[in-house]
């Protein structure tokens, strides 16, 4: 924030400096500096749909949910045709940061509606389903995204364990380092991870089992 502002202070002009300053305060948990910022820059220039949603984003920290609705509507209807989804997962986004789960999935289940194509929506999806507990349906969601995108199965997978681990569920973590590694078997990051989650849920036979698996090649299907 302090290097931020030294350099608005000199070039007090430039719309980059100062966006990156609010972005700094957002990150600082100052949310009344940084939506000054951002509503200030809008204002300059209304017509910029990252300044709207930087709006919303802020609004969204500072616990202005309808406002920060409104705000991300602005910058859908001044953007692009087809950028809805992007900026709807970037509302879901927000929520997430701001501990809003059952309003980011909202946000990502609206942003997948708005973009079919778009595989990684399903992913944040499923991250929120996730910190909602809903576990099984993050998998299902996942899933979608694997159908979207095939050839990213694995790493889909791993970051869905990823998001498990760090949620402590180890044992729904190793089932999706599991299908990451039966994705890639030639990717020794995946097992490992998997014998990680499994050691984690006091599964250790199986644990080592996989870790032993990886001082011999696997052999491509």
């Amino acid at each position: 924030v302090g290097i931020c502002e030294r350099a608005v202070a000199v070039q007090s002009k430039d719309v980059h400096l100062r966006h990156t300053l609010g972005d700094a305060y957002l990150r600082a948990g100052r949310h009344g500096e940084a939506l000054a910022v951002f509503e200030a820059l809008a204002a300059e220039e209304p017509d910029s749909s990252v300044f709207h949603a930087s709006v919303g984003g802020a609004l969204v920290a500072a616990g202005r949910y309808e406002d920060a609705e409104a705000a991300y509507r602005r910058a859908i209807e001044n953007d692009f045709p087809g950028k809805e989804g992007m900026f709807l997962d970037r509302m879901g986004q927000a929520c997430m940061l701001a501990c809003a789960y059952e309003r980011a999935e909202s946000a990502f289940r609206r942003a997948a509606a708005a973009s079919p194509e778009e595989a990684v929506f399903r992913c944040d999806l499923g991250d929120a389903l996730v910190m909602l507990g809903r576990v099984e349906e993050a998998f299902r969601s996942y899933g979608d995204a694997i159908g979207i995108n095939p050839a990213f199965e694995g790493s889909y997978y791993n970051r869905l364990g990823n998001r498990l681990m760090k949620e402590r569920r180890a044992s729904e973590a190793a089932e999706a380092f599991r299908r990451a590694g039966a994705a890639d078997p030639a990717n020794a990051f995946y097992r490992l991870s998997l014998a990680e989650a499994l050691a984690a849920c006091g599964r250790t036979g199986e644990a080592k089992a996989v870790l032993d698996s990886l001082k011999s090649p696997v052999e491509e299907p």
